[in-house]
């Protein structure tokens, strides 16, 4: 259930979990609010390890179907909510997410080409670092 409408959209609510256990769930729409506001808060928790860096200091973002999950360090984490993955970081995230039956949402190709080049993100990457700075970077 959405932490800001409190309405459940079945699959498609996002649960991000930050340092200390602390959880924040969104509906696609008010993730994306969220975030073209400058207000997600992404404290990394330092015991998960960034699946795309291979570093500690990672966020959690879980579906709420658990079907699609990702661990990623802020600044990764910012470009895929946003969808403006880098294409290094998208084609590493499809080899670990992608399979025959299933393209995750968050990478599907309606928002990257087959390169791994953004196609609609919500905010230019440049706009990301300046509301959120060395996070977003």
């Amino acid at each position: 259930m959405c932490d800001i409408c409190k309405k459940r959209i079945d699959s498609l609510d996002e649960t991000l979990t930050c340092a200390g256990g602390k959880k924040y769930t969104y509906c696609p729409n008010h993730m994306l609010e969220m975030l073209y506001n400058g207000k997600l808060e992404l404290e990394p928790d330092e015991s998960l390890t960034c699946e795309v860096t291979g570093k500690p200091g990672a966020i959690r973002l879980q579906e709420s179907d658990e079907e699609e999950e990702y661990v990623l360090n802020p600044a990764v984490m910012l470009r895929l909510i946003n969808r403006s993955l880098k294409p290094s970081e998208y084609k590493k995230l499809y080899e670990l997410k992608a399979t025959e039956e299933k393209q995750p949402y968050l990478i599907h190709d309606d928002f990257y080409t087959e390169e791994g080049k953004p196609v609609q993100p919500v905010l230019s990457n440049a706009e990301l670092v300046k509301l959120y700075g060395e996070m977003a970077k």
